[in-house]
């Protein structure tokens, strides 16, 4: 659960140069995790919810960005050698979007999915990470946005400051993960690791390498 009001960044790819002021929006967080393991079997399940909510700036209504967004994710991996796990990964997204009336009734939601398959492994005892391959697709309700389709890929690595035993490395906490969504990310994915072992994060974490293509 959570809650946060951020500002766009004046520099990022989607940042729009006519309004001199910066955007600020309310994002709202909740989500839960299931994880049941049966011997080298670990089943996981997961359902994540964003709302976004943009203030007017400059003068300009932002309400046609107000969306939400729901993620809902299914997850099996079998360890078949000593840190070393297959999985198969399902993935399924609602986005929803509000104030219609402000975009002249142009349907921005969409629905879509990944199916993917991969190689997990606990590399050292505070790094980790997958490589995987899969399809996704995304259907858009409006008849002006082409559907999205094809391969999607990813190649992982986590590290973590603090090992299951409390000890810690000495790594400052640079690169950490504060958003809840990026918190249910690396449990998920240390319990696909390691297990039943880890019932929680106990230490600062970061994402050092990431390479996707997904939507």
């Amino acid at each position: 659960l959570g809650y946060e009001r951020l500002t766009e960044r004046r520099g990022g790819i989607n940042a729009n140069l006519a309004i001199p002021d910066p955007i600020q929006y309310e994002l709202f967080q909740w989500g839960l995790l299931g994880n049941h393991r049966i011997n080298k079997l670990t089943l996981s399940a997961a359902v994540d919810f964003d709302s976004f909510d943009y203030s007017p700036t400059s003068g300009q209504i932002q309400d046609y960005r107000n969306r939400d967004l729901w993620v809902f994710t299914g997850q099996g991996g079998y360890e078949f050698s000593p840190g070393y796990s297959g999985f198969v990964r399902g993935v399924f997204n609602d986005r929803g979007f509000e104030n219609r009336s402000v975009t002249a009734g142009l349907q921005q939601d969409s629905q879509g999915y990944e199916v993917s398959a991969g190689i997990a492994s606990e590399i050292t005892n505070f790094i980790s990470g997958e490589a995987y391959i899969g399809y996704l697709d995304q259907d858009y309700q409006a008849g002006g946005f082409d559907d999205v389709s094809g391969v999607s890929f990813g190649l992982d690595l986590v590290w973590e400051a603090t090992n299951d035993n409390g000890s810690s490395d000495g790594l400052p906490g640079r690169g950490g993960c504060h958003s809840a969504r990026d918190r249910r990310y690396l449990l998920l994915r240390r319990r696909l690791w390691r297990g039943s072992r880890t019932d929680a994060l106990s230490g600062p974490e970061g994402r050092l390498f990431v390479l996707q293509r997904q939507l």
